[in-house]
């Protein structure tokens, strides 16, 4: 698989790709769905073979969708007593996946274009109280049905800073179908961020977004600290997790390299003209 931003995996999954014969220099894509083939400079061929020329990717992509969509509406939806109930749930859940602070619609003329329709936002009080919890259970009901239903996961494991300036834990997971959750951070008591703790903490997450099958995780991504390589040997001392491939990120470190480039006068002179 070609290396891209996320949203092209939807893409290139659907392709096999073989290297070229001397003196050809780009690699050949065969689609899986149909057999059809072309050269791969780029994802756009594809994407237009898929859209364009594949009689197969439309049967695919309906019974896909259908599928999920059933899926998810099984495992998420919950009675609703009338329609003002409703209207509050899908609100809340509007608000919730973008991530809107609570007073977002307070103002007076949000206020007069609601009232056109005939409807008036909850209050902030309300959102917290119930139905944003109610609108994380949706999400959350939905997500573990893809986790359950991926064959195996990727993990990426990390530590960072949150805007107060302490130490957390970030856990995302990566189904075989390309899709990306973000799971959850946790702030560890102060001073416990060693490898033991790091480690012990991993795999308890792991064990939840498995539901404690750990045979699942097929690749864990960390970065390369000290601490994090000290915890890729608790891993490897795990014996549930030695099947387990260690995919070490060296993104911090070429962060640095670039920072460093930035200084040298000439290449900042550069960078601060393109600004």
């Amino acid at each position: 698989m070609p290396p891209g931003r996320l949203p092209d995996l939807s893409v290139s999954r659907h392709f096999d790709y073989i290297p070229p014969k001397p003196p050809a220099k780009c690699r050949i894509a065969i689609c899986k769905l149909c057999g059809g083939h072309n050269m791969a400079q780029s994802l756009d061929r594809e994407r237009k073979h898929l859209q364009n020329k594949c009689p197969k990717y439309k049967e695919w992509d309906a019974a896909h969708s259908e599928r999920l969509q059933t899926k998810i509406t099984q495992h998420t939806a919950q009675p609703i007593s009338g329609p003002r109930k409703e209207k509050l749930e899908l609100f809340a859940f509007a608000m919730f996946k973008t991530g809107r602070p609570f007073t977002a619609f307070e103002d007076e003329a949000w206020i007069k274009f609601f009232a056109e329709f005939g409807y008036k936002p909850p209050s902030p009080s309300k959102l917290s109280d119930t139905l944003l919890n109610q609108a994380y259970k949706k999400i959350e009901a939905a997500v573990t049905l893809q986790l359950s239903a991926s064959h195996t996961l990727n993990l990426v494991t990390n530590e960072s800073t949150n805007i107060s300036g302490c130490r957390i834990i970030n856990t995302s997971a990566i189904t075989n179908n390309s899709d990306c959750y973000y799971i959850l951070n946790i702030e560890p008591e102060p001073g416990k961020l060693g490898a033991e703790e790091l480690a012990m903490q991993a795999i308890k997450t792991a064990k939840g977004i498995t539901n404690r099958d750990l045979s699942k995780v097929a690749l864990w991504t960390t970065d390369t600290c000290a601490v994090m390589r000290s915890m890729w040997k608790k891993f490897e001392q795990t014996l549930a997790l030695k099947h387990v491939f260690i995919a070490p990120c060296n993104s911090y470190s070429l962060q640095l390299v670039i920072k460093d480039l930035l200084k040298r006068p000439t290449i900042k002179m550069v960078f601060k003209d393109a600004l």
